[in-house]
């Protein structure tokens, strides 16, 4: 009994020591891969930052540090809210890693929806022969540098349409130019494009445009307008709205009571409002002096009188 007891001791004593042995192999190699043999780190990345919806091009550097590696596979393995496209291929191999640096580009895609901040991505590689994967993340800094538009039709006049647009975004719009694009429905008569400005969030404006219809009843307008965003970055988003010129009379359409009242308005309608003050200005002045015509009269005969040369003056003339 003492003899299977003393075989079951060294038994269990002899596979704490293989186990021990593997764990310590396991974790030098892990080590080895990670310190002593390849050292990687990011370069860069373009554009910075990135952009949610957008792609970037990112550039790692893998430099062997200590004798030949012989033979390496690198993975990128994005997660949320990065990804590759089908035809990006996220493992790279090479036979052997000798004197020169290798150089590592992945074309990655920014989900549409991803937050502002530092998000992470991963790269794992392993020397041939290794089945431990070596992990190591760089972070790619977010920055939603957009925004965004919302537009209603104001008025509708013969072939005269009026679009009333918002920054209804959280940033800035510069140089906003909005176009009327080629399409199946409309075309413009005339300009097809009008030079906005810039737009902060929350600001609006309203554009004017000729138009005719190439079809009949409701179909839908497509504007375009293109603006540069704070990285200076142009960009193009559209809009497509239903618009009905079947009847051919005017529509007058009034905005919704939530859309922005404050920032950039209407140019032509301010300087309308100026010539009706102006007009009735003129007006009042014509009235009041027809009212008080007889008085004024009245008024120019004795001033004319006491500017008239005395009769005294004139007889000392005489002498």
């Amino acid at each position: 009994m003492k003899k299977v007891f003393v075989s079951i001791l060294v038994f269990v004593l002899t596979m704490n020591f293989i186990l021990a042995a593997t764990y310590e192999e396991t974790f030098s190699t892990y080590k080895d891969i990670d310190s002593s043999s390849l050292q990687v780190e990011a370069l860069k990345y373009e554009p910075y930052p990135v952009n949610p919806g957008e792609y970037f091009n990112l550039w790692i550097s893998v430099t062997k540090t200590g004798s030949e590696v012989k033979g390496a596979t690198f993975e990128l393995a994005p997660t949320y809210p990065f990804s590759l496209d089908s035809n990006e291929n996220a493992i790279r191999e090479y036979s052997s890693i000798m004197g020169e640096s290798v150089l590592l580009e992945y074309k990655v895609r920014v989900d549409s929806d991803a937050v502002e901040g530092d998000n992470s991505i991963e790269l794992k590689y392993k020397l041939d022969g290794s089945s431990s994967w070596v992990s190591k993340e760089f972070q790619i800094y977010v920055s939603n540098a957009q925004t965004k538009f919302d537009g209603v039709i104001q008025d509708i006049e013969g072939n005269s349409i009026s679009l009333a647009l918002a920054n209804t975004g959280k940033n800035i719009a510069n140089s906003v130019i909005v176009k009327l694009p080629e399409q199946e429905n409309f075309a413009s008569v005339g300009t097809s494009g009008q030079m906005v400005g810039n737009l902060e969030n929350g600001d609006y404006t309203i554009v004017s445009f000729e138009i005719k219809s190439l079809k009949k009843g409701t179909n839908n307008i497509i504007f375009q307008i293109d603006y540069t965003d704070e990285i200076d970055e142009r960009r193009s988003v559209y809009l497509e709205i239903p618009l009905d010129l079947s009847s051919g009379i005017t529509i007058p359409t009034e905005l919704p009571a939530d859309f922005p009242k404050q920032g950039m308005q209407n140019k032509s309608t301010s300087s309308g409002y100026t010539t009706y003050i102006w007009i009735g200005l003129v007006l009042l002045v014509s009235f009041v002096l027809y009212k008080n015509r007889k008085k004024l009269k009245e008024h120019l005969s004795k001033k004319k009188k006491i500017i008239e040369t005395p009769d005294w003056v004139k007889n000392s003339k005489k002498k």
